[in-house]
């Protein structure tokens, strides 16, 4: 038997005394296992396939609005549409191209309620989160 095997071997474990044992094991499962309610972990969420060369994940829906995350392949295009609600749009990745105007990074764009959007056109490819009215069936 190697040496190092033989002192492990020879050493007992210390004992916890019951209450500290049980605290310290629910804090450790809890922080290897917990996830916030309401949380949703990258990985966890699938893509799905929306218009060509676009796909969405949901990170939230409740009642009539999403909150998503828009990943738009370089060249694909958003047909204009109406929106029923408030939809906000925040670029995270790429840019788009609004109606001959190139928003970039951080920029934050807003569509009031009852109003349309034009062509939205990502040259480069494009990540946005989109907090909007459930996604509505627009042709592609």
């Amino acid at each position: 038997m190697k040496l190092d095997a033989h002192i492990l071997n020879a050493l007992a474990p210390l004992p916890l005394p019951n209450l500290r044992s049980a605290k310290l094991w629910q804090r450790l499962t809890l922080h290897a296992l917990y996830q916030k309610p309401g949380s949703v972990r990258i990985d966890q969420a699938p893509w799905q396939r929306f218009l060509p060369g676009i796909d969405v994940k949901v990170l939230n829906a409740q009642d009539s609005t999403e909150t998503a995350i828009w990943r738009m392949q370089p060249g694909a295009k958003i047909p204009p549409h109406p929106h029923a609600q408030d939809e906000e749009c925040l670029i995270l990745q790429g840019s788009l191209l609004v109606e001959h105007v190139r928003y970039h990074v951080g920029d934050f764009l807003m569509a009031r309620a009852g109003e349309s959007d034009p062509i939205f056109y990502a040259p480069d490819g494009a990540l946005l989160l989109i907090r909007a009215g459930l996604r509505p069936q627009i042709g592609g």
